[in-house]
């Protein structure tokens, strides 16, 4: 399957007079006043035709309700699984029977709410986005309608999830219908205008080497935490000879720990050599986490010694629960995060609500995201398209409006690839 996807930058900078620097994190309350402004443009360096001017959409009158619908429609979603305050926060976080198919509705219909907010804000009046938004969301990435895009979203206001627009019950959202990912100004992504769509973790690849992914087990109490490692070591390890065959590499190999000291006696056997230290692309904690910190077994991680020198051109991927409530801390942006993809980390895949530790999510999403990833070697931003949908579709053939498979967000450019090589392995 080719992957030639088109490179296209979806520029969304908030503009706050109070607060002029566009790289800081904006605050999540509700716009009070008429006189801030979102700078809107698009840059699509394959189809310049595609391309718009930044242009300054003042959030007044329509364009304000509309950005405080969407941020209020967020936090009435959060209360599913935190709770209210009046109920002593009672969620699906302490209460997981809550969460029911009824529920699981009412959080779908409140997406496809927030998510026509937003689009509503994008596409009013003469906005530039508005056609393109049109011919976007108007199919699935794989349809003949239009090609495949990856695109990027550069934005200072995490606060809003841009990822869920749409423009109705029937449409579809943007994270269905193109290759996603989100980058923040001031993070050191690997961002580049010139970038190809080949790019891979590293400029000059070595083949003759191994490479190694690293499974943090964060909350071994968990029910299937154990299981689903097992799982996803199976599926990567099933790619090896695959990726040998290629000479992509001259072994794949998965390393597991579940504790502090773990950690410690694998970063202590690597951290000598640096070329083995480099040997890691892949760092994939399961368990829970706070805007600043990954914890295993409520233990603190010190990432600065144990995960800085493993992060270096790696793939984070954070597969939990974090603690932070509030509307920006979806996935740890301003914190974890961003201290990670300081770090080197390639990107950062997250959620953008909780996940229950469920086996169905391993078997299917993630198993699709590495096969994916590692197996058919497509850019990161397609596997995790591809995973997506092959959870909805799951939970569609079910008839059920479980809405995990949008939760799935990444930050980073969704064209980075696991491998340099430009061919891919043919699907069967």
């Amino acid at each position: 399957m080719s992957q030639d996807m088109q490179n296209v930058l979806l520029l969304l900078l908030r503009l706050d007079p109070k607060n002029p620097t566009l790289l800081r994190f904006n605050s999540v309350s509700e716009l009070q006043s008429d006189d801030q402004q979102l700078m809107i443009g698009i840059l699509d360096l394959s189809h310049k035709k595609t391309s718009t001017p930044m242009t300054a959409l003042r959030l007044d009158g329509a364009r304000k309700d509309n950005y405080n619908s969407a941020l209020a429609g967020m936090n009435d979603i959060l209360k599913y699984f935190y709770g209210h305050e009046k109920d002593n926060k009672v969620g699906y976080i302490n209460m997981p029977y809550s969460l029911n198919e009824e529920n699981k509705k009412k959080i779908f219909k409140n997406i496809i709410d927030v998510g026509g907010e937003i689009n509503a804000l994008l596409s009013r009046g003469d906005s530039p986005l508005k056609n393109w938004l049109e011919n976007t969301l108007v199919s699935e990435s794989n349809s003949k309608i239009r090609p495949h895009q990856n695109v990027t979203i550069i934005t200072n206001e995490f606060a809003i999830p841009w990822f869920w627009i749409n423009r109705g019950r029937h449409d579809f959202f943007l994270c269905e219908t193109c290759a996603l990912g989100m980058n923040q100004l001031e993070l050191k992504s690997n961002l580049n205008l010139n970038q190809k769509n080949e790019g891979s973790f590293k400029d000059e690849f070595q083949k003759d080497i191994d490479i190694r992914a690293l499974f943090i087990n964060g909350s071994s109490e968990l029910p299937f935490a154990n299981e689903e490692v097992k799982r996803i070591t199976e599926i990567i390890e099933s790619c090896e000879s695959s990726v040998i065959k290629k000479s992509l590499c001259r072994s794949l190999k998965v390393e597991k720990v579940s504790s502090i000291n773990d950690l410690n006696k694998i970063v202590n056997s690597f951290n000598c050599d640096k070329e083995l230290i480099d040997q890691f692309k892949i760092l994939h904690f399961s368990g829970h986490y706070s805007d600043e910190n990954l914890m295993i077994n409520e233990n603190r991680i010190n990432t600065e010694r144990l995960l800085s020198p493993i992060i270096q051109n790696s793939l984070l991927i954070l597969d939990g629960c974090s603690s932070s409530r509030s509307v920006s801390g979806w996935s740890g942006v301003g914190g974890i995060t961003s201290q990670m993809i300081n770090h080197g980390a390639i990107g950062c895949l997250a959620t953008v609500l909780p996940v229950k530790n469920d086996p169905i999510i391993g078997s299917i999403f993630w198993k699709e995201f590495y096969r994916s990833f590692v197996f058919f070697q497509y850019p990161v931003g397609q596997s995790l398209l591809n995973a997506r949908k092959k959870l909805r579709d799951h939970f569609r053939s079910l008839n059920s409006e479980d809405p995990t498979w949008l939760f799935y967000q990444l930050i980073g450019s969704p064209s980075t690839k696991m491998f340099e090589d430009d061919d891919t392995l043919e699907t069967t």
